[in-house]
């Protein structure tokens, strides 16, 4: 068994799909991370993290109300790679994870 944990930051919003009687909570997470290359130049990269989790209709709902684009989120779980073809037929991969651990660490504040 593979575990992924990440740190970052709400891409958007949790949606919550149903999927054959049980409740799917989708959202991003991004994490940047910061370095100096050979050169002396300061690099900042961002990786993307395609996130679903599985729980019933009462926690689903709950959960999503604390999953907003901005804030700063713990989450740990299965990691999976799924390539596809883009627009311009060129093949990508993405950073999937089932999510079996969430902690909130700070909401953003609305604008």
């Amino acid at each position: 068994m593979i575990k992924l944990q990440v740190i970052g930051n709400v891409g958007r919003d949790a949606e919550i799909h149903d999927v054959n009687g049980k409740k799917s909570i989708n959202f991003t997470v991004a994490s940047n991370k910061a370095y100096t290359d050979g050169d002396g130049n300061r690099v900042e990269k961002t990786t993307w993290v395609s996130c679903t989790m599985w729980r019933d209709q009462n926690q689903s709902t709950k959960v999503a109300e604390f999953i907003k684009k901005g804030s700063k989120i713990f989450v740990e779980g299965s990691p999976e790679i799924k390539m596809y073809k883009d627009s311009d037929n060129k093949t990508q991969s993405s950073l999937n994870l089932t999510v079996a651990n969430l902690e909130l660490i700070s909401v953003k504040e609305d604008e």
